[in-house]
């Protein structure tokens, strides 16, 4: 916690007690420093290991309130390229468009901004006109420019760097991100 005070993210994207994994990121400990806290919840993988009940959509709908409750800014939403294009765990690409579109629509009655997780550079535009912002690459490391996909929408999009264990690592992607123009870039793991 204090690692991440210090270096004042605008997003920390962490799990709040209303969260998925129910976890004990406190926004009110971060929301002071103007960092914004975005609560995890999950439509693909861990329904596949654990069980659909734990991604249905009622179920996530009731994340998001409590997520509200938690005081958090908003939403990322995992696992949003099992719900475009070709349909992977069943449903109809209409069912799964409508699935993100309940979870935005909860999200912007209680306030909260939406994060979708395609993991991809290469998605369908009608995501942007559902949430918030997108996290496309999951893997940048700080010298690709956006791509077709990205382009129109470059401010609205998260790039990830796996595996960043020091401070230099992490500082050279995040600005080779806002060099190429990207709104945001994400460090996992020790930065």
């Amino acid at each position: 916690m204090t690692a991440i005070k210090a270096a004042l993210p605008d997003i920390l994207i962490d799990d709040t007690p209303g969260g998925y994994w129910g976890g004990g990121c406190l926004p009110s400990q971060y929301s002071p420093l103007g960092i914004n806290v975005y609560s995890y919840i999950t439509s693909g993988y861990e329904g596949t290991k654990y069980g659909t009940s734990e991604d249905n959509l009622t179920a996530n709908l009731a994340r998001v309130d409590a997520i509200a409750a938690d005081g958090a800014a908003g939403v990322f939403l995992d696992e949003v390229w099992n719900l475009i294009g070709t349909p992977l765990y069943g449903g109809t690409l209409a069912d799964h468009k409508a699935y993100i579109t309940s979870i935005y629509n909860e999200c912007q009655a209680k306030g909260l901004k939406l994060i979708l997780n395609a993991g991809v550079s290469s998605f369908d535009a009608w995501l942007m006109s559902n949430g918030d912002y997108l996290m496309s690459d999951e893997a940048y490391n700080g010298t690709r420019v956006p791509t077709a996909s990205e382009s129109p929408f470059v401010s609205r999009i998260l790039v990830v760097a796996q595996g960043i264990t020091s401070a230099a690592n992490a500082a050279a992607i995040t600005q080779g991100a806002q060099s190429n123009g990207f709104g945001h870039s994400y460090a996992c793991n020790t930065y």
